[in-house]
């Protein structure tokens, strides 16, 4: 069905909010973005990626920092 698209919910990339809010220059969040690499196979093979953007809690400004390393390349 060459018509068919297909998408992915959630991972990749891989959900972690602790770690994504971390910021670019820390060690956890670039060994998230580690991990997240090892997807870019399984990635590449979908049509369109529907990451996690939940609220896990009140802290608006960190929920904008893991939105924002959920959806960054």
């Amino acid at each position: 069905m060459p018509q068919l698209r297909v998408g992915l919910y959630v991972a990749p990339p891989k959900r972690d909010y602790w770690r994504a809010i971390k910021g670019e220059g820390s060690e956890k969040y670039r060994a998230w973005q580690r991990e997240n690499d090892q997807l870019k196979t399984l990635a590449d093979k979908v049509d369109m990626l529907f990451p996690n953007a939940y609220t896990f809690c009140d802290d608006r400004d960190n929920w904008v920092k893991y939105v924002t390393a959920q959806i960054a390349d």
